[in-house]
């Protein structure tokens, strides 16, 4: 198994209380974004 790491995981949350989605829907949005490729090798 061959596994490349091409982005280290970047977490992004939404938890300031003026964010449109705190206000109005009462709830924190957390995203997360990374980069990476496996594969079988011989």
């Amino acid at each position: 198994m061959i596994f490349q790491d091409r982005e280290k995981p970047k977490i992004a949350p939404k938890t300031n209380l003026n964010d449109d989605n705190v206000f109005f829907q009462d709830e924190f949005v957390w995203g997360a974004k990374r980069r990476c490729a496996a594969g079988f090798g011989a």
